[in-house]
């Protein structure tokens, strides 16, 4: 309603997308990742998720498991196809660039940019996963920017952004939704999630 949605712009949280029909789909991969589950799925919502590598999700996400997922708030949830009352609430995405594209742009005429902190809590040769505070994630609908985990890979580009703690976040209208540059490294952004009580305190 608009007076919620003024609630969320006076408490500055970021408005969740329009509520979204649940969708079967199938899940294709699933992979660890530190904390996380990332899970892909196929089918009309054909979304890379991010979501807590608990016992109810390590059911829900076998490969080859038809689930349905739920796109209400942000990013959603995916329960049981047959029903039931098992409920995997995804921490995050990876595919940005969707939620950018189905969202209103700022109206700036520069890309809109900010220092941004973290810590790198994980690495494994493929990604690596980074706490910290990315303030510009609001443009694809992620709140909680003061305190997120953002996923980039590791690899010789962001080296210089995985070593390091401080540098500027850029949202992009083209390309990778958002890049980190730190040092040299102008790294890609590959996906946002919500920290897991699993994660590093702060």
């Amino acid at each position: 309603s608009t007076a919620l949605a003024g609630l969320a712009a006076v408490l500055g949280l970021a408005p969740a997308p329009p509520a979204a029909a649940a969708d079967e789909v199938l899940v294709r991969a699933r992979n660890v990742l530190g904390p996380y589950f990332d899970v892909q799925l196929a089918g009309k919502t054909a979304h890379r998720l991010l979501v807590p590598a608990s016992e109810v999700c390590q059911r829900l996400t076998r490969p080859e498991a038809r689930v349905r997922f739920v796109g209400r708030g942000f990013p959603g949830w995916l329960e049981p196809a047959g029903g039931g009352d098992e409920r995997c609430e995804a921490a995050g995405v990876f595919d940005l660039e969707r939620f950018r594209d189905r969202r209103p742009r700022p109206k700036t005429p520069f890309s809109p940019r900010e220092t941004a902190v973290w810590e790198t809590f994980h690495r494994d040769g493929r990604h690596a996963l980074l706490r910290g505070r990315f303030l510009l994630a609001h443009l694809v609908g992620m709140a909680g920017g003061h305190d997120l985990v953002a996923v980039v890979a590791d690899d010789a580009a962001c080296a210089d952004v995985v070593a390091g703690t401080r540098g500027a976040l850029e949202f992009r209208d083209v390309g990778a939704a958002f890049r980190l540059s730190a040092g040299d490294a102008r790294c890609p952004v590959l996906g946002f999630a919500r920290p897991l009580p699993s994660t590093l305190p702060r």
